[in-house]
C-alpha cells in the first residue's frame, strides 16, 4: 500500500501534467503551487511566480473584475466559474475559462485558454451582421424593381447572397466552418474543414452532418438541430469522425441564419485536441 509521500508524489505528478492550468494562491495572494500549463497561460515561469503575489506578477490586477471574483471567493469561501479576458502587462490579451475553488491554503484556480473560441465567436458575430445588412440591402433593391425585371433581380440577388455567404464564412478563417440546411445537408465547406476531415468539397456536398458522427451519437443530432432552429444558436461538445476513420473531440458553435430562401445553420468547429494544452 503506498505511503503518504508516494500518494503526495502521485498527486503532484498528476497536477503537473494536466492540460488544464492549475494554481494555488494562499490567503496573502502568494503563489504556492503552479503547474506547467498555468505558467504557460500566464506567460511566466513557475520560478518567477512561486512565492510572489498575484499583484506583484500582474500589476493592476487588483482593479479588475477577475480579482473582484477571486476576492469574493476568498472571503466568502464559495466556488465560482467565469469567463474572463485577461490583459497582460505588455498589453496582450487572452480569454480564459476559470473554475475557482476555496481550499485550506487559499484558492485553487483551474483555467483553460479559450482565446481561439472567443475570436471565432467574434468573427461569426461580424459575419452575421454583414449578412443581415446584405440581405436588407438586396431586399430594398428588389422592392424598387419592376415586375418585368423581378425574375432577373431575384437571380442576381441569389448569386450575390451566395458570394457573400462564401466570402463571410471562408475569409481568413483557419478553423473548419460548415453551412448546412436544417436537415443537416452540407451546402458550403471551407478549406480548413477539408484539410481537417480529409474529404474534398465534392464529397462534402453529397454528405449529411450525420456522416461525421460515430454511430452511437447519430440520434443526438436531431435534438441539436431542433434546438438551433428554436434558439438561433448552440454551443456543444461532440466527437467527429474523419474520412480515415479516426475520431477527434470538437467544440461546435452553431448559429442560425434566416434568409428569404429559408433557414441555414453556420457551424464553427474547434478541434479540442489540437487546441488543448
Amino acid at each position: 500500500m503506498p505511503d503518504e509521500k508516494e500518494i503526495e508524489w502521485r498527486l503532484r505528478s498528476a497536477l503537473d501534467n494536466m492540460l488544464e492550468g492549475c494554481q494555488i494562491v494562499d490567503r496573502e495572494w502568494r503563489y504556492v503551487y503552479v503547474n506547467d500549463a498555468a505558467a504557460r497561460q500566464g506567460r511566466r515561469t513557475k520560478q518567477e511566480l512561486l512565492g510572489h503575489t498575484v499583484m506583484d506578477m500582474y500589476p493592476g490586477i487588483e482593479n479588475t473584475p477577475l480579482f473582484s471574483t477571486l476576492r469574493d471567493c476568498m472571503e466568502r469561501r464559495i466556488s465560482q466559474q467565469i469567463e474572463n479576458e485577461f490583459v497582460f502587462p505588455d498589453g496582450a490579451k487572452a480569454w480564459f475559462e476559470a473554475r475557482i475553488e476555496p481550499v485550506p491554503e487559499g484558492l485553487l484556480i483551474l483555467s483553460l485558454d479559450i482565446t481561439t473560441r472567443k475570436q471565432l465567436e467574434q468573427q461569426m458575430d461580424a459575419y452575421r451582421q454583414r449578412l443581415e445588412e446584405a440581405v436588407a440591402q438586396r431586399t430594398s433593391e428588389l422592392a424598387q424593381a419592376n415586375t418585368k425585371l423581378a425574375e432577373e433581380m431575384d437571380q442576381h440577388r441569389r448569386a450575390e447572397e451566395g458570394l457573400l455567404l462564401r466570402a463571410a464564412i471562408l475569409d481568413n478563417v483557419r478553423e473548419p466552418i460548415f453551412l448546412i440546411n436544417p436537415a443537416g445537408d452540407f451546402l458550403y465547406i471551407n478549406e480548413a474543414a477539408c484539410k481537417t476531415y480529409g474529404y474534398n468539397h465534392k464529397e462534402f456536398l453529397s454528405m449529411n452532418i450525420r456522416q461525421l458522427l460515430p454511430s452511437q451519437d447519430i440520434e443526438s443530432i436531431e435534438s441539436r438541430l431542433k434546438q438551433v432552429l428554436e434558439t438561433r444558436e448552440l454551443d456543444a461538445d461532440a466527437v467527429h469522425r474523419r474520412k480515415d476513420g479516426s475520431l477527434m473531440p470538437v467544440h461546435v458553435r452553431q448559429s442560425l441564419i434566416k434568409s428569404k430562401h429559408g433557414e441555414l445553420i453556420v457551424s464553427a468547429i474547434c478541434d479540442v485536441g489540437r487546441h488543448s494544452g
